[in-house]
């Protein structure tokens, strides 16, 4: 993930239309409301946690991120620009959580358009200039007798991972090397495991691996064994909730399910939820064939663990949508 999709969230966020209901409206448009904001939010606050940065996680435990009335939202609103603020204005400083490796290849290319962005400052500025950056300062004269052993005599011996850093830094003065970075930073390979066998087993363990939230939309669940899975994490305090058809094949656990966790039930005049996916975390989700139910277990199924953040997201914005179409 990089900082672009943060930023995407942001906006959702600034945008989303909070000003369109107040606490003398009705209450299940202030309802739908809330929980649309709190979803995008939880979306957000998740991401930013993969920001290395102090302010941010220092303001976040002091916020309500999860209100239970409309006038809470305008507050955690206000709050959560504050923030976006900060971000935008420091878009370019971040360290995510997911480290890059830079092949040497890509350290050649972005040397050559670091060397073009250093060359095009004036010699006398460029001692200054590069002090900056946490370069050798140097000297005016030394700039000016050759600029260009300067510079590499700076950058030269630079290993890929330095060069990288120090092209962070410098590439908002080039949108060539910031194309270039975006399209490192966006191509980390997708991990995708299939699985055939011993599936109710392999999702309760990655249930178990979960740190902050499970969102979950399938068709039917009346596995007890993952249910009790569920629970375990429900009482760590994780964001667990559940979108499932209201049929008679769900009619069993219902009533428990719906007093334990934030459960969302598509009604009979809708289109069916025919979804088989799991979010968690917001970094990996669980998909397939699989139905959450004790009869899966003797049926020839299949689950697939992918962890692409953007596929991941997509599946994230589809859960939400869901539960808007059954608020609303």
């Amino acid at each position: 993930m990089d900082i672009i999709r943060i930023l995407k969230l942001a906006e959702e966020i600034k945008n989303f239309p909070l000003h369109k209901c107040s606490p003398s409206d009705d209450p299940d448009k202030c309802t739908a409301a809330l929980y649309g904001f709190r979803d995008i939010t939880t979306l957000f606050i998740n991401h930013i946690h993969l920001l290395n940065d102090n302010f941010i996680n220092e303001k976040i435990q002091i916020i309500n991120t999860k209100p239970d009335l409309i006038t809470e939202a305008y507050d955690l609103k206000s709050e959560l620009c504050f923030i976006i603020d900060y971000i935008e204005e420091n878009k370019y400083n971040f360290e995510l959580t997911k480290k890059i490796v830079i092949t040497k290849e890509q350290s050649n290319t972005i040397y050559g358009y670091i060397y073009d962005a250093l060359f095009s400052i004036s010699a006398n500025i460029l001692p200054n200039h590069c002090e900056g950056l946490g370069l050798e300062k140097g000297t005016v004269d030394e700039a000016f007798k050759s600029k260009k052993n300067y510079i590499i005599a700076r950058i030269g011996h630079l290993q890929p991972n330095d060069i990288y850093s120090l092209a962070k830094k410098i590439r908002s003065k080039s949108d060539e090397l910031d194309d270039y970075l975006k399209k490192i930073e966006n191509s980390i390979p997708t991990n995708i495991i299939s699985k055939f066998d011993d599936i109710e087993q392999t999702i309760v363990e990655e249930i178990q691996k979960a740190e902050f939230l499970i969102w979950i939309a399938v068709a039917w669940f009346t596995n007890g064994t993952i249910l009790e899975s569920l629970q375990i994490k429900q009482r760590e305090g994780l964001n667990i909730q559940l979108i499932l058809n209201d049929d008679d094949n769900n009619s069993r656990l219902k009533p428990h399910i719906q007093e334990n966790f934030e459960a969302y039930f598509v009604p009979t005049n809708m289109p069916l939820l025919h979804h088989k996916f799991c979010i968690i975390d917001l970094k990996k989700m669980i998909t397939g064939s699989y139905n959450w139910t004790y009869k899966a277990n003797f049926n020839n199924e299949n689950i697939i663990l992918i962890n692409d953040i953007s596929t991941v997201r997509d599946f994230s914005m589809r859960f939400i949508e869901i539960k808007k179409e059954l608020l609303f």
